[in-house]
């Protein structure tokens, strides 16, 4: 299900935001790029969205600093014209992997984001839910030891609800 950004209460369900086409689970990339790539042709599943210029936003606020914000977590994410709903995209790594992040941990969780262009509110809202979220060492363990989609979204709706 998607949100749209008028719509985003203060307490973002990040269950509600993802559909199983965006969770992939056991992915395995030998750098930051080839991951970037992949979290781009997940957010555009299913969507009108240019899977290349998704890419090209993940990059560019990349540039800015690591999105890598620690515990194994990466929250690489963007604003996009001409899209109305925000989307999220979830993937887990059979590997950790150097991602520069703060903390100098590899990433084995990693959540793409895209807002529309001028969802500022809705846009910090979700980050700041994500962040929230995922520095709980047990949601981390959780989503880590999954074995399936239907166990991730169990989880994160567990979780969630309290």
């Amino acid at each position: 299900m998607e949100v749209q950004q008028d719509k985003v209460e203060q307490e973002v369900s990040v269950a509600d935001l993802l559909s199983p086409s965006r969770v992939d689970l056991d992915c395995r990339f030998t750098s930051k790029k080839r991951l970037m790539e992949h979290v781009a042709s997940m957010l555009a599943r299913g969507t009108d969205m240019d899977e290349q210029a998704v890419f090209r936003i993940l990059i560019e606020r990349e540039k800015l600093g690591s999105t890598g914000v620690g515990h194994g977590v990466a929250l690489p994410h963007g604003r996009l014209e001409d899209i109305d709903n925000a989307i999220l995209a979830l993937a887990i790594l059979a590997d950790p992997l150097d991602y520069q992040a703060a903390d100098n941990r590899h990433v084995r969780i990693v959540v793409g984001l895209v807002v529309p262009e001028n969802a500022n509110e809705a846009h910090l809202q979700i980050l700041a839910r994500l962040a929230k979220l995922l520095s709980e060492a047990r949601v981390r363990e959780r989503l880590l030891q999954a074995s399936d989609k239907e166990e991730i979204f169990s989880a994160l709706r567990e979780v969630e609800a309290g």
